[in-house]
């Protein structure tokens, strides 16, 4: 595929209002966001720009949702547009759909439903339907459904990042590169004497105020540190960043 190529993405239904999405295990409308942000920053970084077709809210109702989409997809310019939603209704699986046999939109679908079994998926298929993002809007239109919301063992498998890298490999042809994450360092200087917890009863070390120390990560409340090739913690509150 050309590195130039202009997705345009549609986040499944709204955050608020009318046409929310569906409620499971899962809430769908949050999902398709979390992988759609998830695609339009990885997408990017590989070359392709990706225009959001979207809208989160301010929908007079489903058919008004629907059309804003297809507006702002058809404003510009498209390679391909994706829709990007989970099912529910008790089943389980993966499906794909393009409004008709044949052409670029059914051959994009075919890609996508397969990178989406390639992770664990059942496979229900590409189908065609007279979705009206798919007939109306003037770009190859695919829409895929990542799995029910209401299935325990779909859910087991919900993963945002992995869904928006199975989906760029179908329609770039590229895989996306693990991130590297940022070391975290920070120095800590001690304001009371605090101990630090291998275990949450075990002690392994006092430090007394004033000492200064070098945290290596952070969760809400406690900082790690690596004592002797030991990971410890202490706690937050009495230090403070210098």
């Amino acid at each position: 595929m050309i590195k130039g190529m202009i997705i345009g993405l549609d986040m499944g239904h709204t955050l608020q209002g009318a046409d929310y999405g569906a409620v499971g295990i899962l809430e769908e409308s949050e999902c398709t966001r979390e992988i759609g942000n998830e695609f339009k920053k990885k997408a990017e970084a590989l070359g392709r720009k990706v225009i959001i077709c979207s809208i989160d809210g301010g929908a007079k109702d489903l058919n008004d949702s629907l059309s804003k989409r297809v507006a702002n997809a058809n404003r510009q310019y498209l390679d391909l547009f994706l829709s990007i939603h989970l099912n529910s209704g008790g089943g389980t699986g993966v499906e794909t759909y393009c409004v008709a046999k044949g052409g670029k939109a059914e051959q994009y679908a075919n890609k996508v439903q397969n990178a989406m079994v390639s992770l664990g998926y059942k496979n229900r298929g590409v189908k065609t339907a007279n979705f009206y993002v798919l007939r109306k809007t003037n770009a190859p239109a695919v829409l895929v459904e990542c799995g029910f919301v209401d299935s325990k063992e779909d859910c087991n498998l919900y993963n945002p990042g992995n869904i928006a890298d199975a989906l760029i490999k179908a329609i770039t042809g590229e895989t996306v590169k693990p991130q590297e994450q940022p070391l975290y360092r920070q120095r800590l200087q001690v304001m009371n004497d605090i101990p630090a917890f291998e275990k949450p009863s075990k002690i392994v070390k006092k430090f007394k105020a004033g000492d200064k120390l070098t945290a290596v990560d952070v969760i809400p409340g406690w900082y790690k540190l690596d004592i002797d090739g030991k990971e410890a913690w202490i706690p937050s509150t009495p230090c403070k960043k210098i």
